[in-house]
């Protein structure tokens, strides 16, 4: 669908409200109603590279000549599904933006509670050591490196493709972490000593959901950093719990993204390596999502 300008009278140039009303009716019903609204909210900005309440202040401005364009590029995209990150180059995570495409995963809101939490484990160590694996973008230890310069940070991602993408926002943010390709199956247990704080936000999701899922995510985003075996569905966390356990500090923590439906499949991984106080977190819309567990002290003697 090409979106139909709204011309104004005195200028051939179409009005930008009269048009983002347009877009908006045609992206339903592939988005709901509020969520039309809020891409084609985002696409005008970008373009017009002014704020949505410039427009509601004065009805009458227009595209510029080389706007209206670039903006029907835009709804076109958003048109077949694709998301609007990658539509944009960029995403908003942590008060930071990273920069985002095809080959690497969308951060999440859920995920900013994982780094809520993360530094408050972290939040009475001085000079901490954080490893994060599975690290995509690099969201995660990019913001925890944002919010405690004085940490020591690296991020462990098995796609070539992801990595690149976290060297670059590395670079983009100004934020020094230690970038290594590996698959955490294949690292050495005695590769890593001392660490304050693991994170990780593992591939959790079953493939038997794939059909219940947007075609945005199945179709767009990366399905390695998505998806895992149903018959496994925890393997990974059971391996990261080991490693943890050696890789660990003693009495400090891994703390996981979770799928709802594995909490206590999660927990019960971390107690039997050997981990205590395991906790069980939920997020902002009440979905069990995170679990902490800590390396116990060592036993005197």
């Amino acid at each position: 669908m090409t979106t139909e300008p709204i011309p104004d009278t005195n200028q051939d140039r179409p009005r930008i409200l009269g048009t983002a009303k347009v877009a908006s009716s045609g992206l339903f019903p592939k988005y709901p109603p509020r969520e039309c609204e809020n891409l084609v909210r985002l696409a005008i900005e970008e373009v017009t590279g002014k704020p949505w309440h410039t427009f509601l202040m004065d009805p009458g401005i227009c595209f510029e000549s080389n706007q209206f364009s670039h903006f029907q590029s835009i709804i076109e995209q958003l048109q077949r599904q694709v998301p609007i990150q990658y539509i944009l180059g960029k995403a908003w995570f942590g008060g930071l933006v990273f920069s985002v495409g095809p080959g690497v995963l969308i951060p999440r809101p859920e995920t900013e509670e994982l780094v809520e939490w993360s530094l408050e484990i972290i939040r009475e160590k001085q000079d901490p050591y954080i490893l994060d694996v599975c690290t995509g973008s690099g969201c995660i230890p990019l913001t925890l490196k944002n919010y405690r310069h004085d940490a020591r940070v690296k991020g462990i991602e098995i796609s070539s493709e992801a990595l690149r993408f976290a060297r670059l926002n590395g670079q983009n943010l100004s934020l020094e972490v230690e970038w290594m390709q590996s698959d955490l199956f294949e690292i050495p247990k005695d590769r890593f000593r001392d660490l304050d704080l693991i994170t990780c936000n593992p591939p959790y999701i079953p493939e038997s959901e794939k059909q219940e899922m947007t075609v945005q995510v199945v179709e767009h985003e990366p399905n390695m950093a998505l998806f895992v075996p149903d018959p496994t569905p925890v393997l990974f966390y059971e391996a990261l719990a080991l490693r943890a356990m050696e890789w660990l500090k003693p009495d400090s923590s891994l703390l996981v993204e979770i799928h709802e439906g594995f909490a206590l499949q999660v927990k019960m991984c971390f107690e039997s390596a050997g981990m205590d106080r395991v906790e069980i977190r939920k997020d902002l819309q009440g979905k069990d999502r995170m679990v902490k567990g800590q390396r116990p002290s060592q036993p005197l003697g």
